[in-house]
This record gives C-alpha cells, structure tokens and sequence, in this order.
C-alpha cells in the first residue's frame, strides 16, 4: 500500500491520513517534499540582534545592503565586513521589540523607528546617514507610495499617516506640495501598507481602508474602508506576493489579500498560537522568496527563540524549521572581486559558497537572515537534516496489522525510516528505532505489529535528495484484538 508523506497541517487530527503535525526542515512540492537548504553566514557578525535591514538596487546595477540594530545602522561590504554608517543622532534608541523600518526612494534609503529622528542615505554620495531635512514627524514605519514618501503609526498618532510632498522626501508642510496627514476615526493603529501603483491598501488593528490618489477630488489621496473587524495584528506580518495581493497575520489566523480569504484555518492557526504567546505573536515577521514562491514569517517562542514558519502560495502548502534565526530578509550582493573572495577565505575550499554561486556574482534578491550569532547569511546551504511524519493509518480496517518492511518513494540513499505502532486512536506511538536501507532489497525492514502504524522518514544533513513523497509499505492483517 501506498503511504503518502502528506501536506503540514497540525491542526488536524493526528489520524487523518492527509495531513501531518511533522514535517521539519523540508520545503513542499508538487508531489512530496523536497530539501530546505541550510543558512551559510555571509557577513561579519553584528554586535547585537539584528533590528531590520534592506538591500537597495538602483537601476544602474549599484546595490547596497543596510542591517540596523538597537543603537546602530551598518553597511555590508563586499567582502562581509560591517562598516558603521550611523547618523550623528546614533546611538539610536529602537523601542525593545521594534525593528527599523527601510525604504528607497529614488537613490535615497529612509529610516525610521519611533524614538529617533528619520534618517536617510543616498547612494552613492552618502558616507553616513544623517537626519532627514524637512522635520519629519516622529514615525515606527515608512512606505514610498508612487511619488510619495509616507510615515506612519507616528509618534504622537498611532492611527495617522504623513506624505511627503510629490517627488520631495524633504518637504513634510502639510498644504505644501501636496503634502498632508490624515488620521483615521476608528480601525485602532494603522500596521502596515501594501502599494498598489499610485494607491494603497492600508491594514489597521482591526479592518482596512484603500487609499487612492485623486488629486481631483480636492484631496491628494481619498480614502475607503472596507473589510471592518478583522485586520493586521503583527505589523511585519503583512507581505506583498503581487501587485494587490498580500498575506499577513490576523487575531485569528493567516490571510491572504483584501479579501481575507483564510489561506491556515484548520492548517496552521492553532498549531501558531501554541508555539508563540500574547507577547510575541505581534512580532511575527514575513519576507517574500521570490524564486520559491514562498512566503517565510519568523516567529518566537516564549523563550525569545526565532524559527521559520512558511507558506508555498502557488502550491497552497505550509512548512516550518527548527533553525534558530535572529531575523530575515530578502537581500542581494554585489559582484566580488578575487580580492573581496580573498578576504573572506585564503582556501576556495573553504569558500561558504560555490564560485559560480549569484552570492558572488551579484544579482537579484534572495531569501537570506540571521544566524544564532546575528551573522548575515543566505539560504543556499548544502540541505538541513529533514524530519517528516505520516499520518496515523489503519493498514488493515477493523483488524490489527503487521508490516514486515516498506520502500522509500524517495531518490534520498541516506534516510532512514522508524515505524510508530498505536492500540487505539487515543494512544501515543511507539517508535521502533530508525533504520536504514538493505543494500540487497532496497527494502526497510521491520516486524511492527498494532491497529494504527505512523512512519517517520529522517534525511540527514548534507544528504544530495530532491524528492520524498510517499512509502510503499508491506502490511498483512494480523488479528482481530
């Protein structure tokens, strides 16, 4: 019989045979699953938790990665060293569980958290960043929108907005240059912006409003408030997947778009308010892979841990991994010299990536975050030690069951398989130990006799795999108690 490794879904019951609570360090595919590779440290480590970051590209080809932490903003240079780029107002002062927030504007990142002044860096002619001009409000995020620069959940107003004026991130007048604030009646702090051309969708504590820039009106932007109730309740949770859509954390659970359209209802949501609580479920995090097609959200346990939790939109899978991160982002490189690879190790050997590798060569953001000791890194590893679960199945309904041994759908030489063995629904299983492959059979061998059987299929760390999908297992009615 045919045994799938089924889709991640921990809320389910354990004996529903489509889904598992199990599935660790394993990326979904069409058929199965496939491996997640590990974090490879890129960059010289920050001196404390890393607080936010962006990678910048101009349409010259320039780019530039910033990573911000309580009390400084740091350049990544070529060769992974840091260089220290913080303003004249530094040490800055970032609100414990806050983060920077970053946007480009033109050649001009812009900076902000709620206790310092913004600032900003221009690439290219910028040494340091400094205090943008103007005397901008106090504000916890930005977002450019078309031609603007907005600030909001500001200092003084956690359900305002403040544009810059068109084309000008220095003019912060309102009635000059189209610049204006406007604060909202009710849907509680405004969280956070999804841009949708020259307009907005804007997600507060509790509903949303779009924001459309009609200068005919007699106003700069109008606003409309739809979906009322439900809304944004981790402000980094929000991700754009495309132009209008996005997904993001809700009181009850993940969403995707306007829409509200519940993308981990009876998948993921309760399993996500088990393994984080009050205190750190606002700050959930989620940055888009763009090559995966996948959305990747960090979140923390009660201890202050970071893991990964991710959905496969395109696929409608959810995953997760026990790897501990201190943040993420999507981030790029610029092209290295031998000079910059000198720097990093003497030994291509002993190079963190192969030479062809885009880390080297420059090009497009990856996914890419922070290890346990805040170093800068991407997700292009040799695969992490993948852990993956069936559901509990019944091999012979209304009977016990013995299974003799199993094959591995799988094109993985290294894994190995242990067999779980329950008396009833309500049981815990009783794992034999892993084993591996008969070199002879290609068979798994086993002598597990009970009513319900669970599998466990472990791919070690560095194995060369691309596909798990399900087992062939052997298994005859053994009796009827």
């Amino acid at each position: 019989m045919i045994v799938p490794f089924p889709p991640f879904e921990p809320d389910k019951a354990p004996y529903n045979t489509n889904a598992t609570a199990v599935a660790v360090n394993a990326l979904p595919t069409a058929d199965g699953w496939g491996p997640m590779p590990s974090l490879v440290p890129l960059a010289d480590a920050l001196s404390s938790a890393p607080r936010g970051s962006i990678t910048a590209r101009l349409s010259s080809g320039i780019q530039i990665t910033i990573c911000g932490t309580a009390t400084g903003l740091y350049l990544v240079n070529n060769n992974g060293t840091l260089t220290d780029v913080s303003g004249p107002s530094a040490p800055y002062a970032v609100p414990d569980g806050d983060e920077w927030s970053f946007d480009v504007f033109g050649a001009r990142i812009i900076a902000t958290n709620l206790n310092d002044v913004v600032q900003y860096y221009d690439i290219g002619t910028s040494t340091d960043f400094a205090n943008l001009p103007g005397t901008p409000p106090k504000a916890r995020f930005v977002k450019v929108i078309g031609d603007f620069v907005a600030l909001f959940q500001l200092e003084n107003d956690a359900a305002a907005i403040h544009w810059s004026g068109i084309n000008n991130s220095e003019q912060w007048v309102p009635g000059e240059e189209l610049c204006d604030t406007n604060s909202f009646p009710d849907g509680e702090e405004l969280q956070a912006i999804s841009v949708n051309g020259s307009g907005a969708t804007l997600a507060f504590r509790s509903g949303f409003r779009s924001m459309m820039f009609d200068p005919s009106s007699g106003y700069v932007f109008t606003f409309s408030p739809f979906a009322e109730g439900r809304g944004c309740a981790a402000p980094l949770s929000l991700v754009d997947i495309g132009r209008g859509d996005f997904v993001y954390y809700s009181d009850t659970g993940f969403f995707r778009g306007a829409s509200a359209t519940p993308i981990g209802a009876e998948r993921v949501d309760r399993w996500i308010q088990t393994v984080t609580n009050e205190a750190t479920r606002p700050k959930i995090k989620g940055v888009y892979d763009p090559f995966r097609k996948v959305v990747m959200w960090r979140y923390e346990d009660a201890s202050g841990n970071g893991y990964i939790i991710g959905y496969a939109w395109q696929l409608d899978r959810w995953f997760q991994s026990d790897t501990i991160v201190t943040g993420l982002g999507v981030y790029a490189t610029s092209a290295k010299t031998l000079e910059d690879l000198d720097a990093i190790s003497s030994s291509i050997d002993l190079l963190p990536f192969s030479l062809d590798s885009a880390a080297y060569g420059g090009g497009p953001p990856s996914f890419a975050g922070f290890d346990a000791n805040f170093r800068l890194g991407f997700f292009t590893g040799l695969p992490q030690q993948a852990t993956i679960e069936t559901g509990q199945i019944e091999a012979a309904p209304g009977s016990r069951a013995f299974v003799s041994g199993l094959r591995a759908i799988s094109d993985s030489t290294g894994a190995t398989v242990a067999v779980g063995t329950l008396d009833s629904h309500d049981d815990t299983p009783t794992w034999t130990a892993q084993q591996t492959r008969n070199s002879r059979s290609y068979m798994f061998d086993f002598r597990a006799d009970g009513r319900l059987h669970a599998f466990r299929a472990i791919i070690p760390a560095e194995d060369d795999w691309s596909s798990l999908s399900a087992l062939n297992v052997n298994a005859n009615p053994s009796g009827g108690l």
